[in-house]
C-alpha cells in the first residue's frame, strides 16, 4: 500500500480528520486534500516514487 488520499472540500470536517489523523497517526502516508485532481496528483506521485 503506497498510502490514504483523503479528499474533503468542506473546511471543518477537513480540519477535523486532520487532528483526528495528527492524533492517531496511519501506518502508512496520507495526506488531506480538497479536490480530487489534488489527491490523484499526490497518488501519482506516490506511485511513481515507487520502487520497482
Amino acid at each position: 500500500m503506497h498510502g490514504f488520499c483523503y479528499i474533503n472540500n468542506s473546511f471543518i470536517p477537513m480540519t477535523i480528520l486532520k487532528g483526528i489523523l495528527l492524533a492517531n497517526k496511519p501506518p502508512v502516508p496520507y495526506t488531506v486534500v480538497g479536490s480530487e485532481s489534488e489527491g490523484i496528483a499526490w497518488a501519482k506521485e506516490k506511485i511513481a516514487s515507487y520502487p520497482q
